[in-house]
């Protein structure tokens, strides 16, 4: 795993569980309202030993009851299935954040029952996916595909979008919101806007 920070306690990344925050380097898109630049780079330069990672949550369960997996796009990382088996083998709850561009991956980790929690940033309306993921052949089926799992799946899962003004508009949130269904099992079946 390349990761490049943690933040050794959150109260916000996991939806009601005080967690640490793993960071990971390296992203596919090239947002143009991306917050978080300096994880783009998918670079080993100033990363954090996974091992040190590890010993750092065996020394804090169970003062801290889980971990959130963001970055950067951790479904990027060849070895991130691993890291998340060693995760689970010290009885941490796992919330995976994705941009959805590795339904393929996705489905494994659902698959294994890896993950405890699921968040998926979705960009923008399927038509303009290429200009606001900064990549020209985003592709919808693989965002699409990762919908489907996150509505068939039995964890908790959100939806976020990140809302600026100058890039999006009122009716594109709509359209985005569109792509989600309701489910009774799920707590966060809508799409959660961040200003």
């Amino acid at each position: 795993m390349i990761i490049a920070s943690i933040d050794k306690f959150s109260l916000n990344e996991y939806p009601g569980k005080p967690c640490a925050a793993i960071f990971t380097q390296g992203c596919n898109y090239r947002c143009p309202f991306c917050y978080n630049n300096e994880l783009i780079p998918l670079t080993t330069e100033k990363s954090i030993p996974e091992s040190e990672v590890i010993e750092f949550l065996k020394s804090r369960y169970p003062r801290l009851d889980a971990v959130a997996i963001t970055g950067g796009e951790p479904t990027i990382q060849e070895d991130l299935i691993d890291f998340l088996l060693k995760i689970k083998q010290l009885n941490y709850s796992i919330k995976l954040s994705t941009n959805g561009s590795n339904s393929a991956k996705l489905k494994e980790i659902l698959d294994k029952k890896l993950i405890d929690y699921l968040q998926v940033d979705l960009k923008a309306p399927f038509h303009r996916y290429g200009e606001l993921s900064g990549i020209n052949h985003a592709d919808i089926t693989n965002i699409k595909q990762t919908i489907s799992l996150a509505e068939s799946s039995s964890i908790p899962h959100e939806f976020r979008t990140t809302f600026y003004r100058e890039l999006l508009n009122d009716k594109d949130i709509e359209e985005i919101k569109s792509y989600v269904k309701n489910s009774s099992h799920i707590i966060n079946d809508y799409i959660k806007v961040n200003y």
